[in-house]
């Protein structure tokens, strides 16, 4: 693949890693982009358009080799269009991602997001999406919108597929067990 950078320099890249949609054991529906989220082997230069060996756009370069689908971005991108604004959207909590850290206590899985705050950041954020889903601090999000939170999809990449007003649900564990939640996703 090659990357064109805001100042139109060229250059080349291999692609290092590919993560798929979901689970394997999640099947594919047919609203699921073509592509999954991947990194490139040298990081170009963040906002850099990647494109393939035809030169189709694939994705925009954001940091560390990470790279966005184009795919992920096509429904942003229909809302400028539609609206001449774009609003990421936002769970608004504070968590911490298990699949990237060794889980110290056995009840704790790990995979999924453990909403968490700290001194600086609140786990949930007032009038947020989590709070009028009835989320809460400790609760661990273990499917979102029928994806597995494994850890191979960032959530913040998943969150870039969907619009401001998108209803979703999730797996929630609270208390050892599973429950199902909706949440509105809102803007930042």
């Amino acid at each position: 693949v090659f990357a064109v950078n805001a100042t139109q320099q060229i250059s080349w890249h291999h692609i290092a890693a590919l993560y798929p949609h979901a689970s394997p054991a999640q099947p594919l529906s047919s609203e699921d982009p073509q592509g999954g989220f991947f990194m490139v082997d040298t990081p170009p230069e963040a906002g850099a358009f990647l494109f393939n060996a035809e030169g189709q756009l694939i994705g925009i370069a954001i940091e560390a080799g990470e790279v966005i689908p184009a795919e992920w971005i096509a429904g942003a991108v229909r809302q400028y269009l539609r609206d001449g604004t774009y609003h990421p959207v936002t769970l608004g909590i504070s968590f911490i991602d298990l699949s990237r850290v060794i889980p110290l206590v056995s009840e704790i899985p790990n995979a999924g997001i453990r909403i968490e705050g700290d001194r600086t950041h609140r786990a949930i954020i007032a009038g947020s999406p989590a709070f009028g889903a009835g989320l809460a601090a400790g609760d661990i999000l273990t499917v979102f919108d029928g994806r597995r939170l494994d850890g191979r999809i960032p959530l913040s990449l998943l969150l870039a597929r969907y619009s401001s007003g998108t209803e979703i649900e999730m797996v929630v564990m609270r208390n050892r067990k599973e429950e199902k939640v909706k949440v509105v996703l809102g803007p930042k």
